[in-house]
């Protein structure tokens, strides 16, 4: 029988131990940002520790309830980014902003559909995701903060290639595969994503207390 993860080899509880506790990444980064936030973006670091929830709960157990909150989300969190960052940063009007963010996913799961059955399987679904984030970096203006962007955008992109290469790590070389190491980068993704929103915003961290 074959599972969606090198890791699992039967549907029991816990059977992807490193999997499951690697969203502990999600858990940390959503933290600080809350903590060290202004309140207006904080939300930010709400939904990134509904992510690693999520995928906590899917790789403990891959329940359709728990599929459905992984993914869930997940689309959540790019779909409130990518306003905040069409809307904050790119200065579109709310409207347009909601419309392209809604546009993204949808194209972003078409091409994840066309390419399933390809090498990179299931992880066809970001890909859009990073050309996206390529093409954002030629509207950015703010010059001397793209630095984090484009950080983002490298680090999305190799992790990316890590969960491609899951099950090809696992036959060969790594028994547990590389999506562990997917989820640490994405978190440290996200978290440098909602960084540069931040200061791009001109939202300062908060005041020690």
């Amino acid at each position: 029988m074959s599972f969606n993860y090198c890791e699992r080899t039967s549907f029991a509880l816990f059977d992807e131990p490193i999997n499951a506790i690697s969203n502990i990444a999600f858990m940390i980064c959503g933290y600080y940002l809350i903590k060290n936030t202004k309140e207006k973006n904080s939300y930010l670091g709400y939904l990134i520790i509904f992510i690693g929830a999520g995928s906590f709960l899917f790789h403990l157990i891959p329940l359709p309830l728990f599929a459905f909150l992984d993914v869930f989300a997940i689309v959540l969190f790019i779909y409130f980014y990518n306003f905040s960052l069409c809307n904050k940063i790119l200065k579109i009007k709310k409207l347009y902003s909601n419309l392209l963010s809604f546009l993204i996913l949808i194209a972003s799961f078409f091409i994840g559909k066309i390419l399933s059955e390809s090498l990179i399987g299931s992880s066809g679904f970001y890909l859009g995701l990073i050309i996206y984030m390529f093409l954002i970096l030629f509207f950015l203006k703010k010059k001397e903060l793209i630095k984090h962007f484009l950080f983002s955008t490298i680090i999305f992109t190799f992790s990316l290639f890590l969960r491609s290469m899951d099950f090809y790590l696992c036959e060969y070389f790594f028994s547990v595969g590389s999506h562990f190491l997917w989820h640490m980068l994405n978190a440290l993704v996200l978290y440098r994503l909602t960084i540069f929103l931040n200061l791009t915003n001109g939202s300062s961290p908060k005041k020690p207390t």
